[in-house]
């Protein structure tokens, strides 16, 4: 969370506390302008899956749908029992795609969350996770980089790009990923 989790969680517990309903503390969270995606998805999140604060603020901040919150619980019900790593990948989410790109990385690729989280945070397809398992069976063993460059793909570009640099430049895929990757901060 950023700086202000503290008292985000903070005003969230009082609110509850006092008798003040899940939709009230989605306005808090919403800020001017608290919509009804908000607190649904807060609510949802709060009574289908996990009675935690911090987990449900994170997940639902700014949420247009309660589609975060069904992509989380996908996520845990289907993948992984870590509501941690469900909330890193679902946040934003928009439909069920990162849990179905997650595991289709888990299940094929690599047994590896916390690579499956990076790599398909924000995914709205299998894409990434087939563009990471065609990099490591084609170009190069090394999943760090499979998920560093094909984090975001829509399909295998990344990747065929990356072989061509090492083919055609030079004989390095660290910086044939920093190249052909994607241009994120928090890859």
């Amino acid at each position: 969370m950023h700086n202000r989790s503290f008292p985000t969680l903070f005003i969230l517990v009082l609110l509850v506390l006092v008798g003040q309903k899940l939709p009230a503390a989605a306005r808090y969270l919403g800020a001017q302008n608290a919509s009804s995606a908000v607190s649904d998805c807060l609510a949802e999140y709060w009574n289908t899956y996990e009675h935690n604060f911090e987990n449900a603020a994170e997940l639902c901040k700014g949420a247009t749908s309660n589609a975060p919150t069904d992509c989380a619980g996908e996520y845990w019900n289907t993948y992984e029992h870590n509501f941690n790593n469900a909330v890193k990948l679902c946040r934003g989410a928009t439909s069920n795609a990162p849990a179905d790109c997650a595991g289709e990385y888990w299940n094929t690729y690599e047994h590896n969350f916390n690579n499956a989280v990076k790599l398909c945070r924000g995914a709205t397809s299998n894409a990434p996770a087939n563009c990471a398992g065609y990099y490591w069976n084609k170009y190069e063993h090394n999943f760090e980089n499979a998920v560093k460059l094909c984090r975001g793909a829509t399909n295998n570009a990344p990747a065929d790009c990356a072989g061509e640099y090492w083919n055609k430049y030079e004989h390095n895929f660290t910086n044939a990923v920093e190249v052909c990757g994607p241009k994120c901060s928090d890859c």
